[in-house]
């Protein structure tokens, strides 16, 4: 029977910066995917309207995180009600005009 040791040397240590750019990579990386999700619109309403709410606010956070980097107070909070709002919008909309 042979034991498995986990050396210390195997983990990666990150800061708290590169874990936030991380995540705001990942984010962007989704909010690429809404595209995706209005196409899916007519066909998976529910499905649709969840993913475009889901990847609003992944990517509004990882836009404030991309800009809490680099030191900017107003543009953090312009891109997060921007992306959620935006999406809110499109959600509102689609549910109002059309069967819920």
């Amino acid at each position: 029977m042979t034991e498995e040791f986990i050396l210390e040397e195997d983990f990666v240590e990150l800061s708290w910066g590169e874990l936030i750019e991380l995540f705001v990579f990942f984010s962007q990386l989704l909010s690429f995917f809404l595209i995706f999700s209005f196409i899916f619109l007519p066909f998976f309403p529910w499905l649709a309207k969840g993913l475009i709410l889901l990847i609003a606010i992944f990517s509004s956070m990882g836009s404030v995180g991309s800009f809490w980097l680099r030191g900017n107070f107003f543009p953090k909070f312009l891109c997060f009600f921007t992306y959620f709002l935006l999406a809110s919008f499109f959600w509102w909309s689609y549910c109002n005009f059309s069967y819920c």
